[in-house]
């Protein structure tokens, strides 16, 4: 019997996807998530309003946790929904850099305002002049190429966006344009990743948030083929896609997965632990331990609580040795924290996985890549592939803070080992990464009392 080829197990893998999407099966069974489902309340289906709200959400779909962003957005349309009109907006603010128009992209929790806030305003400019300030004259054409070309001039919108933006307003019912399979699939790191794991493309499994463009056409041809090949609609194939990448590969769902059976990670299964494991994440003097104390100190009555933090084991205390001597190499960082990282997982979490308790870590191996990617950023697929055999805990929490913050702090606390230059590019690669590894991001800058509050809300 001949080998399966990648074209194979990629027509079997989307005719198995579809037909578990359309029956809601496993990992399938929630898709209020899907960018489809997005509409702020008290607005009518299908209207202009709706239809701006969408272009200006889809965006900003990038580099953050899409979820929230979809939440925060119908929250703020409903306080201020006169930022989603281009007539207002061109109206009520002076520019692309008005200030104010920056904070109320930050409160959408952007990752870029600034950025965030050009585009804004310019698309919020180009719908007025050109398309009578409503998103739904972008397909007026039947032809979805013209659509997409005129999608495109839109700023923010590449190759990836564009499409997304064409699958949900034909999706949604805004238009139904013909040739359809001519469009470009909207692969993402989720597509190319799936596509790594089930092995239909020669891609490398190690591959991240920062690494996996170089194989967006190759996993984005592939999985187009397949769907032209079973004259399946591409639209759909991206929709079940998004939600098993976002729902089912990020949170270790393998068993709810309908192509497990392709997958190397099908292999795991769902880890089967009661544990919780919380790690908190962020620039040095960002509060992590004594947040960790106070939340120890509210649980330990009720259910046990471990609490493990770095270079706490000999090998990190040889670790801290070399530092402070400077007699250690970024590469040897790397391995050292690694070892440090592995004796604390045998010692101090996995035996007490399968307990009723909760693990509280004092960084994991997401420190090591936003530190050592700060001192060389080169080092990053190396931190990256060294790491990868530590599991991701169940809640990051990034606690965010200036390196001005950390520096004042640190004068208070005599623990100041970074300038703020450097604090501001370990910053920046924790940012890189935040989307990846799912963090809660929270605002540190604030009384200790309302940041420990914002923490147990989540």
């Amino acid at each position: 019997m001949s080998e399966i080829t990648y074209d194979d197990k990629a027509r079997i893998i989307v005719r198995k996807l579809i037909s578990a999407f359309e029956q809601k099966e496993g990992v399938f069974s929630d898709t209020k998530e899907l960018l489809e489902n997005q509409i702020p309340d008290g607005v009518e289906f299908n209207s202009k309003e709706h239809a701006n709200f969408l272009l200006y959400l889809i965006s900003q779909d990038h580099g953050t946790k899409s979820a929230k962003l979809y939440e925060r957005a119908k929250e703020k349309y409903l306080q201020q929904p006169e930022n989603f009109d281009p007539v207002k907006v061109i109206q009520r603010y002076v520019s692309s850099d008005d200030e104010q128009l920056i904070n109320f992209l930050s409160s959408l929790g952007v990752r870029y305002p600034k950025n965030s806030a050009k585009y804004w305003f310019r698309n919020s400019e180009i719908l007025f002049e050109n398309y009578n300030s409503d998103s739904r004259n972008l397909f007026i054409s039947n032809d979805s190429k013209l659509i997409l070309k005129s999608i495109i001039k839109f700023h923010g919108f590449g190759p990836k966006l564009s499409g997304l933006l064409f699958r949900v307003f034909v999706g949604v019912g805004f238009s139904k344009p013909h040739n359809i399979d001519e469009v470009n699939f909207p692969t993402d790191i989720h597509d190319t990743r799936i596509a790594a794991y089930t092995g239909i493309a020669d891609i490398p499994i190690s591959i991240t948030e920062s690494t996996y463009s170089p194989y967006v056409k190759k996993a984005e041809s592939i999985w187009k083929s397949a769907c032209n090949i079973e004259n399946l609609n591409w639209l759909q194939v991206d929709r079940a896609l998004w939600i098993l990448g976002s729902k089912g590969c990020t949170k270790n769902r393998h068993l709810d997965c309908p192509i497990k059976e392709f997958c190397i990670k099908g292999d795991e299964g769902d880890i089967p632990r009661k544990a919780l494991f919380i790690n908190f994440e962020g620039i040095d003097n960002a509060g992590k331990t004594r947040l960790i104390n106070e939340i120890k100190g509210t649980f330990k009555q009720r259910l046990p609580v471990y609490i493990t933090s770095e270079l706490t084991t000999d090998v990190g205390k040889l670790a801290l040795k070399k530092i402070k001597m400077n007699k250690i190499s970024s590469y040897e960082k790397v391995l050292l924290f690694a070892a440090d990282r592995m004796i604390r997982y045998e010692k101090d979490i996995h035996k007490p996985l399968g307990e009723n308790c909760l693990i509280l870590s004092d960084r994991w191996f997401h420190s090591a890549i936003a530190y050592r990617s700060a001192e060389d950023s080169e080092l990053k697929d190396y931190v990256i592939s060294v790491n990868q055999i530590f599991p991701n805990p169940d809640i990051n929490f990034y606690l965010d803070i200036t390196p001005a913050e950390s520096s004042r702090r640190g004068i208070i606390n005599d623990k100041n080992n970074y300038t703020q230059s450097h604090l501001e590019k370990v910053k920046e690669q924790y940012l890189l990464i935040a989307d990846e590894y799912n963090f809660e991001v929270i605002n540190a800058m604030r009384d200790f009392e309302l940041v420990k509050e914002d923490v147990a809300s989540r």
